[in-house]
């Protein structure tokens, strides 16, 4: 029995990132959140929009065409702070810093994952966990 035969057939198939997708994206994203390793604010890429998202869009493409993943887009910092409100170290909340540019394509790919699974109802009716429309207080109540 050959490996491929242990998985079930993919319920969708892969879509290439569209530039309004990562216009939409880039909208989105805190302007003036901590810029990542390479130093490029958030902000840059909502004012330069109109210059950078045909140059991403090919870039990204091109990503899972040639199966390439830049090694710079997978560093990040992960810095570990105790939450103000808690006076133990249990509570920890850990901001991860990587490339603005890696993040706008995590966060493309994270949302056509989330709206497949969605649509595809990939997902039992009683899981709440990042899911739209959804929130965890949702969970709570009786």
């Amino acid at each position: 029995m050959k490996e491929e035969d242990d998985h079930p057939a993919p319920k969708f198939s892969y879509v290439p990132i569209t530039n309004l997708q990562i216009q939409w994206l880039i909208l989105h994203l805190g302007p003036y959140k901590a810029p990542g390793a390479n130093g490029i604010a958030n902000v840059v890429f909502q004012n330069c929009m109109a210059l950078l998202i045909p140059h991403l869009g090919l870039i990204y493409r091109d990503t899972f065409a040639l199966k390439v993943y830049p090694k710079q887009w997978k560093d990040s910092n992960t810095v570990i702070l105790r939450k103000p409100s808690k006076p133990d170290n249990t509570a920890k909340c850990t901001p991860a810093n990587s490339t603005a540019m890696a993040k706008i394509l995590s966060a493309c790919v994270s949302e056509d994952h989330v709206h497949m699974a969605e649509l595809h109802r990939l997902l039992p009716d009683n899981h709440f966990g990042c899911r739209l429309g959804r929130p965890t207080m949702d969970k709570l109540q009786p």
